[in-house]
C-alpha cells in the first residue's frame, strides 16, 4: 500500500507542464515583438546616425584648417615686402636731385658749348590780316602739341617745330594783333593767358574760361592801340582750369616781350643815345621752369635744356630778359651763376625792371 502513494510524487511533475503554460504566455510577449518592429523604427533614425557620417564630411572641418590656408596670407605680408621695394622707388627721386646738381656744375667748368638761344624774333608775323570786316595790324598762328615723353609744347604754324618754351612772341606798343591758337594735341583741352600784359580779360582778349578741343582753333585779340603800354618781359602759358598745372609743368608755356618804345620810354635828353640803345638791344634770354617728376622732386630746365650755359662777351654790358616759371623758385632751388676763367663773380649786375615795369632809377642797387 505505500508504494503506490508514489505515484502522486508523479503528480507534481504534471504540474510541471503548467510550467509549460508559462511559455504559452511568451507568446503574449512576442505581441510586444510587434511593437519591437517600432524599435526598428529607431534602427531608422540609426541611419540619421549615419547622417552624422555625413557630418563626417565635416571632416572637411579641416576645411576649417582651409583657413590655414590664410596662413599662407601670413606669408601674403612678403607681399608687402613688395612695398619694401616701393622704398626703391624713392631711391631713383635721390638721383633726381643730382639732376639738380648739373645746372650748377657746369657752368663752373665753362667747358660745355654755349646753350644756343631761341630766335629772338622766333614767331613770324603776318601783315596781310582781314578777318570778316576786322582789320588788324599783325597776325599769326600758334599751335599747342605734344613733345616726346608726354611733355607739351608750342610751335609756329605750320611748319615749326615742337619745343617747350615756345616760340618767343614780340609785339610793339599801339598796334592790334589776332592769335590763333590750334590744339593739335588729342583728347585734351586747352587755351592761352598772356601772364602780365595789360589787356582786358574778358571777350575774345584774355578770358581764361574759353578754351578749345583737340583740332579746333580759337582766336585772340591783344590790342595796344591806346599806345600806352610800357616794354618789358612777359610769358604766355595754358591756362585751363583744371588742366593748368598738368600743361604749364609739362611745357606749355614761352616768352612775351612788348618791344621798347625809345622815344616813350627814355628821357629826352636820351632819346638819341646810341649807347643806351645799343645796350638795350643787346639781348640774352633765359626762361626757365620747373618740371616736377612727383610731389618731392623735380629739373629746372633753363630755355629748354638742363645745365644752361650762356655766353657773354667780356668787358660788354648784356641785357638779359629772364622769365622764371615757378612761383616758389627760391624754394625750389634755382640758381643762376655767373662764372669766368679770370676769376670767381666776375660780372656786375643790375636789376632795371622787375614784372615788366621800369624801375624808378636805372640802374639799382647792384645785385
Amino acid at each position: 500500500a505505500p508504494p503506490t502513494p508514489t505515484p502522486p510524487t508523479k503528480a507534481p511533475p504534471t504540474p510541471a507542464p503548467p510550467t509549460q503554460a508559462l511559455p504559452t504566455p511568451i507568446p503574449p510577449t512576442q505581441a510586444p515583438p510587434t511593437p519591437t518592429p517600432p524599435t526598428k523604427a529607431p534602427p531608422t533614425p540609426v541611419p540619421p546616425t549615419q547622417a552624422p557620417p555625413t557630418p563626417i564630411p565635416p571632416t572637411q572641418a579641416p576645411p576649417t584648417p582651409i583657413p590655414p590656408t590664410k596662413a599662407p596670407p601670413t606669408p601674403s605680408p612678403p607681399t608687402q615686402a613688395p612695398p619694401t621695394p616701393i622704398p626703391p622707388t624713392n631711391v631713383p627721386p635721390t638721383p633726381v636731385t643730382p639732376t639738380q646738381t648739373p645746372p650748377t656744375t657746369p657752368p663752373p667748368t665753362a667747358t660745355p658749348l654755349s646753350t644756343p638761344q631761341p630766335d629772338l624774333n622766333g614767331f613770324a608775323w603776318d601783315t596781310n590780316c582781314v578777318f570778316s570786316t576786322e582789320t588788324y595790324d599783325f597776325c599769326g598762328q600758334l599751335e599747342f602739341c605734344r613733345k616726346s615723353r608726354g611733355h607739351f609744347g608750342y610751335r609756329q604754324f605750320p611748319g615749326g617745330t615742337c619745343s617747350s618754351p615756345g616760340p618767343i612772341i614780340r609785339i610793339d606798343n599801339g598796334k592790334r594783333y589776332v592769335l590763333t591758337l590750334i590744339n593739335n594735341v588729342t583728347n585734351t583741352v586747352t587755351n592761352l593767358h598772356t601772364h602780365g600784359l595789360h589787356i582786358s580779360g574778358d571777350g575774345n582778349a584774355d578770358d581764361v574760361t574759353r578754351y578749345v578741343e583737340f583740332n579746333h582753333q580759337l582766336h585772340y585779340v591783344w590790342d595796344l592801340r591806346k599806345g600806352n603800354h610800357m616794354g618789358g618781359t612777359y610769358w604766355y602759358h595754358a591756362h585751363h582750369h583744371g588742366e593748368t598745372y598738368n600743361q604749364v609743368n609739362f611745357g606749355a608755356l614761352g616768352m612775351l616781350i612788348v618791344n621798347d618804345d625809345f622815344d616813350s620810354l627814355l628821357p629826352a635828353g636820351l632819346i638819341n643815345s646810341d649807347r643806351i640803345k645799343t645796350f638795350l638791344s643787346n639781348e640774352k634770354t633765359l626762361f626757365a621752369h620747373y618740371v616736377a617728376q612727383n610731389t618731392l622732386f623735380g629739373t629746372w630746365y633753363g630755355n629748354g635744356e638742363t645745365g644752361t650755359q650762356i655766353d657773354v662777351v667780356d668787358g660788354e654790358w648784356t641785357r638779359f630778359r629772364v622769365a622764371v616759371a615757378h612761383a616758389q623758385a627760391s624754394r625750389m632751388g634755382l640758381q643762376i651763376t655767373a662764372v669766368s676763367n679770370v676769376g670767381a663773380n666776375p660780372c656786375v649786375m643790375h636789376v632795371i625792371a622787375h614784372d615788366g615795369v621800369y624801375l624808378n632809377q636805372v640802374p639799382s642797387d647792384q645785385v
